[in-house]
């Protein structure tokens, strides 16, 4: 709700193999598919969005200012 006032943008990315994010389609769930399952891949995809959308928003090479958080795994993914 704040956002707007203070020249902010919220954003929510979605995990992998969750809600519509699913990386080899109806297969995505296959033993041999979950290997993308992991904290460490989380955080790398996250880190790899968040560069991609500072460059597509012409953020200065120094960054823009970024605040993380969430509750439960959203929360300690910020928190790594």
């Amino acid at each position: 709700e704040m956002a707007p006032e203070l020249g902010a943008l919220v954003l929510f990315v979605e995990h992998r193999y969750y809600g519509s994010s699913l990386p080899f389609g109806n297969e995505s769930l296959s033993p041999s598919n979950v290997v993308f399952l992991t904290v460490e891949q989380a955080m790398a995809d996250f880190a790899v969005f968040l560069d991609h959308f500072r460059q597509q928003s012409g953020c200065p090479s120094t960054g823009c200012d970024t605040v993380l958080f969430g509750g439960s795994y959203g929360g300690m993914l910020a928190a790594w």
